[in-house]
Formats: structure tokens, sequence, C-alpha cells
């Protein structure tokens, strides 16, 4: 198989049984900058298609053994022969003829005798077209694909019209199959619950006075699932064009079930800490009578208020017992205040 990244020009694959007519036809298009393989009949039409895999194909209806139909049928089965450009050339005029090559997978057709100054810009036309639906197709197969993983569909609707032109992706998310199409606006918006539909109608009233949308709302799927989705359009118009809606939906489901579960882990902390802080600032008065007691008796043993002590180092041990309950005091006294003032039960004294 040749490699079309070696090639100089475009390979144009030309199958005719009439010599005289390949020749003409090479001798139009080389000049032209095409590169050019021959078939003289449907059989090796179909073998120089597998070999050298050309650009573009332009096909005689009438040859023995195959028919141009038969041959067009056969290369849209072959690898890579779905969408090569065909191009019947054939002397018959009458209706049934042209609509069988459009039936059988031709791209177009011209007459014979072929015109020959016109050829090579047919053969260009039908490239750059070629060319560009193939751009197109990648492009589309890119996009649908990247809204897929990012969870982002979008849309085009004009309000005169009761269909909306839908990305793969949207009818994905409302559950209405995995392709793009156009979709009724009432089929949308029975996907969204009562009270989230109203709000979208009235959204879309807004939009419509030139205002935009920015909303979450849920859909129901067919299976009773619940999904949330971030909707986002406004109005636009291309030139001359009546005003439409356009916009993108994403799917926020995770993140509003996460969302939804901080809160709650928010709101259970909160109200820990709000029980702890009532306990602190209730219990002020049994936390500082014990300290006060250890510190009050263990500076009477330090004084020997009762007589002296035989042994100094237990003197030692009550100054440091009194020492140390003076500093578990004050912590506390800071611990209670701070307690007291979340719970609102601290009162400033002015001095």
């Amino acid at each position: 198989m040749s490699d079309p990244f070696q090639r100089a020009g475009p390979l144009i694959l030309i199958a005719d049984d009439d010599e005289t007519e390949r020749f003409l036809q090479r001798q139009v298009l080389e000049p032209a900058g095409f590169e050019i393989v021959e078939a003289k009949n449907g059989s090796a039409a179909l073998e120089a298609f597998n070999e050298h895999r050309p650009d573009l194909v332009i096909l005689d209806v009438m040859m023995p053994e195959m028919s141009g139909f038969e041959v067009c049928q056969a290369i849209r089965t072959l690898p890579g022969g779905r969408n090569t450009p065909v191009l019947m050339a054939t002397a018959l005029d009458d209706v049934d003829s042209i609509e069988r090559a459009y039936r059988v997978g031709a791209t177009d057709f011209i007459d014979k005798p072929i015109n020959w100054p016109v050829l090579p810009h047919r053969v260009r036309y039908l490239l750059r077209a070629h060319e560009t639906l193939r751009n197109l197709v990648v492009s589309q197969g890119r996009l649908a694909e990247a809204q897929r993983i990012a969870g982002v569909g979008n849309f085009r609707w004009l309000p005169q019209s009761k269909l909306v032109e839908c990305s793969a992706e949207l009818c994905r998310m409302f559950g209405l199959g995995d392709r793009a199409r156009s979709v009724p606006v009432l089929a949308l918006l029975r996907r969204v619950p009562g009270l989230d539909r109203k709000a979208v109608i009235h959204a879309l009233r807004q939009v419509l006075e030139g205002e935009k949308i920015d909303l979450d709302h849920r859909v129901v799927m067919a299976g009773g699932e619940i999904r949330t989705l971030y909707l986002r359009a406004e109005t636009t118009a291309d030139g001359d064009e009546l005003p439409y809606l356009q916009g993108s939906c994403q799917d926020i489901t995770e993140r509003k079930r996460n969302e939804l579960e901080l809160a709650a882990a928010r709101d259970e902390a909160r109200t820990a800490d709000a029980a702890k802080t009532a306990f602190l600032a209730a219990m002020s008065h049994e936390l500082r009578t014990p300290l006060n007691a250890i510190i009050g008796f263990s500076e009477m043993i330090a004084g020997q208020a009762f007589g002296p002590i035989g042994q100094g180092r237990y003197v030692d041990y009550a100054r440091n017992t009194g020492e140390a309950g003076r500093q578990m005091l004050d912590f506390v006294v800071d611990v209670l205040t701070i307690a007291q003032l979340e719970a609102g039960r601290f009162t400033l004294e002015l001095e």
C-alpha cells in the first residue's frame, strides 16, 4: 500500500474500460498536480483501491464484469472506502441512473463526454469538500469526547421553534439517548421536577428579555435517578439571523452531594462545639471550687499554720502543689472565659 505522506499530490484512481478515456483523464489531471493510478475494469479498481488507498476515485458506470454501480458499492465496504470521494462518469442521463449512483454511495457524477478543462476543478472541489467534512467530523468527535469527560453539554434553541438542538452529552444528561439530535422543548422540561421546572421557565422568560440564565436545577432520569445540572445560557444572534438561545449544562451531581455532606458535617461540628461550650460555661463553678481548695490547703501546709513540720521537704512539696494549682486555675479561667464568650454569657465590666 502506498504511503499517503510520501505523495507529491492527491492520488486519483481512474477506473474505465476505455483506454483512450483513461489516457485523456491522465493528461488533464497530471499537469494539474494529481498523481494517477489506472484500472481497466471493476475488479482491477477494487484491487488498486486496496493497494493504493487513493484520495478520490473517478469511476465509469459502464464497465465489463462489474458495473460502476457495483464497484462503488463495494468500495464503500472496504477499509478506508467509506468516505472516499467517488466521482461517477456516465453518459447515462436518465434520472434513475443518477439516483442509483447516489444510492450506492457516489459523491457526485460528471457527464460524458467530459468537459476536460472543468475536470481538474471538479476534482479539487470534491477533495476540498471531503477534507472540510473530515475535519468537521473529527472536531465534532473531539468536542463530544471532551464534553463527555467534563460532563458538559450544549444546546441551541430558536424560540420560535418547538425543537432544541442538543449535543450528545446533553441528551445523555436528560436520559434521551446518546447522540446529538433535536429534542422537543416539552420533552426536556418534563425531565425537570415541578419546583425546578417553574424556576427554569421563569429563567427562560427572563433570558428572552435580554438577561442571562445562571442556575442549578434537577432532572429525573428514566429510572428515577435524580441528577443536578448547572444551566448557563444567553440570547445571541449571528448577523441578520433571528435571535436564538444558546447555552450549556454541566452535571454537578457529585459536587452538590459533596456540598451537602460537608454542610451536614459542618452543622454537626457546630452543634458539638456549642454543646461543649455550654457545658464548660455551666461547669465554671464546679471546676474552680476544687482548685481553690487545693491551692488554699497547700498554702496552709507550706506556711505551717498548725505548727512546724518535721520534714522540710514536705513544705517544698506543698509550695510546688500550690504553684501548680494556681497555674491550673489560670488555665481553667482562660478556657472558661472563652467558653462564656462563645456562649454569650460573659459580661464585660468597665473599671
